[in-house]
């Protein structure tokens, strides 16, 4: 059970926490802020986060349904 718990949180989270550190971490040349550089806050793509967030959790249903012994299903 807390597999399939883990799958969830995980493909929810992932989404936000990948553009999160992209934006935190790398320079402003590849794809970084330039105001969290200037350590300003700037407002998330909420919407595109949630897309991608709803992506990745029909992803996770759907290897759930396609593969359950990877879940302890018999």
């Amino acid at each position: 059970m807390i597999r399939v718990v883990l799958l969830f949180i995980v493909a929810v989270a992932a989404p936000f926490g990948l553009y999160i550190l992209w934006r935190s971490y790398l320079p402003p040349s590849v794809g970084g802020s330039k105001s969290i550089a200037k350590e300003e806050w700037e407002p998330l793509p909420v919407i595109w986060l949630g897309v991608a967030s709803a992506i990745s959790l029909i992803l996770a249903f759907a290897l759930m349904i396609l593969k359950p012994e990877w879940f302890g299903a018999s």
